[in-house]
C-alpha cells in the first residue's frame, strides 16, 4: 500500500498544472534521507537551466515544496535544508536566478491561499480542520526557514509577513476580527478564526522569535511604511516592531491562553 507521502506526491502530479514527476522523484529521496539536500539542489537548478519554460518549471517546483511542507510537518527540517541548499548554489547560474525569483512569488501565493482558506469549507462543502491546520503548518515552516537563514532577503520578505500575522491576531478585538478578516462564506465564527490566527502567530514567536526580536523596521523598505504604521483598536503607539509592542503581544498571548 502506498505511503501517505507517495499518495500525496501522486496527487500533486495529477492536478491541473501539477507537479512535474522528476521533481517529486527528487523531493522524495531528500525527505527519505537517501540523497543529500546539496546534491538535490544542484539537480533542481540544472533542471531549471535546461528547461525551455524555466518560469513554469520553477513555479511548479516551489508549489510542490511549500504544499508538501504544509501537509507533512515532520519533514520541515529536511525541506528547509533543501531550500537553503538551493540558495547556496552559485548565484551566477541562470537556473538559480529562475528558482530564486519564483521562490518569493510562489511563497506569497501559497501564504495568501492558506490564509484565505483557513476559514472556508472544504471541497466537500463542510468545514475541515485541515484548512486551518495547513495555514498553521505553513506559518510554522516559514518561521523555521526565517530562523535558520542568514540571508537578508529571507528576513525582509518573511519577516514583514510575520509582523502582519502578529498584529492581526493580537491587536484587534474578536468583533473586528470578524468584520475585517472573515469572508462572507466563512464556515467558522470570528472567535474560532481568531483562535486559529493566534496559534499561527505563536509559531513566529516560538520558532523565529529571537530573529524577529532584533529586526529593524528600516530594513523592510519604504514601500512597507504604511503597513507598519497602521493603528488598531489595541495599539496606538510607534510603527513596526518595538519593545512596547512586544510587551503588548506577550500580554495578549497570556490572555488568549487564559480564555482557552
Amino acid at each position: 500500500m502506498p505511503s501517505p507521502l507517495d499518495q500525496w506526491l501522486e496527487h500533486a502530479i495529477a492536478q491541473d498544472h501539477g507537479s512535474l514527476p522528476h521533481h517529486t522523484q527528487t523531493l522524495k529521496p531528500v525527505i527519505e534521507n537517501t540523497i543529500k539536500p546539496e546534491d538535490a539542489a544542484k539537480q533542481l537548478v540544472s533542471d531549471v537551466t535546461s528547461n525551455r519554460d524555466s518560469a513554469d518549471t520553477a513555479y511548479r517546483f516551489w508549489n510542490l515544496v511549500f504544499r508538501t511542507a504544509a501537509t507533512f510537518p515532520p519533514y520541515f527540517g529536511v525541506i528547509v535544508d533543501l531550500v537553503l541548499a538551493i540558495y547556496d548554489v552559485p548565484s551566477g547560474s541562470e537556473g538559480f536566478k529562475g528558482i530564486e525569483r519564483y521562490f518569493w512569488e510562489n511563497w506569497q501565493d501559497v501564504y495568501s491561499d492558506y490564509y484565505t482558506y483557513r476559514t472556508l469549507a472544504s471541497s466537500a462543502g463542510t468545514n475541515t480542520p485541515n484548512n486551518a491546520k495547513r495555514w498553521i503548518n505553513f506559518t510554522h515552516f516559514s518561521a523555521i526557514l526565517l530562523h535558520q537563514s542568514d540571508k537578508e532577503v529571507f528576513v525582509k520578505e518573511i519577516g514583514i509577513h510575520a509582523f502582519f500575522d502578529l498584529r492581526n491576531a493580537l491587536k484587534i478585538t474578536v468583533q473586528t476580527h470578524g468584520t475585517k478578516t472573515l469572508r462572507h462564506n466563512s464556515v467558522v465564527s470570528a472567535r474560532q478564526a481568531m483562535e486559529t490566527d493566534v496559534v499561527a502567530a505563536a509559531q513566529w514567536v516560538i520558532y523565529a522569535g529571537t530573529k524577529l526580536l532584533y529586526l529593524e523596521n528600516a530594513g523592510f523598505g519604504n514601500h512597507w511604511t504604511r503597513g507598519l504604521s497602521q493603528k488598531t483598536e489595541l495599539w496606538d503607539g510607534e510603527p513596526g516592531f518595538s519593545k512596547a509592542r512586544w510587551e503588548v503581544w506577550a500580554r495578549r498571548f497570556e490572555e488568549s491562553a487564559k480564555e482557552d
